[in-house]
């Protein structure tokens, strides 16, 4: 099992150490597979539905109907539970920063996104993160577009595929300076001629 060609699928990056311990979790995944594989299950119907919270067997499918999402609230909760156990992790910083300006709480909004800059400036998807909320929940978009800018001037495929579709940017799409960033990102990370292209 190639754990760094997966990684570089996945746009991971990974250590040495990584690769030493994921190579052989992953190929005990692949073996649990195969064993799955040897089955017989030509007398085995194709199961619909699932299971209710009691462990019952349901034979009816739900609707595919859109339901509340987590909540600023909660996501401010769950932030601020890791934040206690590392107040420096960039994902938490910019999920509990997020948080608190479409809650309006724009003093504390500020001060994560400057702590979160003093810890971990080179964090993409925290400095992205901060330039949605800027755009979206405090309507600064000159700001926004300081965070953004610095997560696009490095950022890989899958920020950019993100930044292509994230609502929480839609009131940038029409500037120039949007336009622009993500062009200059799309053409930094394009394949050149003869490489792979990135999956």
């Amino acid at each position: 099992m190639d754990v760094r060609k997966v990684a570089k699928l996945a746009h991971l990056e990974i250590t040495d150490a990584e690769v030493e311990m994921y190579t052989p979790q992953m190929a005990d995944i692949v073996k649990y597979v195969e064993q799955l594989n040897e089955l017989d299950t030509e007398n085995v119907e194709p199961a619909i539905g699932g299971l209710t919270p009691e462990g019952e067997r349901t034979f009816t499918t739900r609707e595919d109907v859109p339901v509340e999402s987590l909540g600023q609230k909660a996501a401010l909760d769950q932030a601020q539970a890791v934040l206690s156990e590392n107040p420096n992790n960039g994902a938490a910083l910019s999920v509990a920063a997020h948080a608190l300006a479409h809650l309006g709480d724009e003093e504390g909004a500020r001060e994560l996104i400057e702590r979160g800059l003093r810890v971990d400036p080179g964090n993409l998807n925290m400095r992205y993160n901060f330039g949605s909320a800027l755009a979206v929940a405090l309507n600064q978009p000159d700001e926004a577009f300081t965070h953004l800018e610095a997560a696009l001037a490095k950022a890989s495929g899958t920020l950019i595929r993100w930044v292509e579709i994230d609502p929480d940017v839609d009131s940038l799409r029409d500037d120039p300076r949007f336009q622009a960033m993500l062009a200059e990102a799309k053409a930094r990370s394009a394949p050149k001629r003869g490489e792979p292209a990135n999956a």
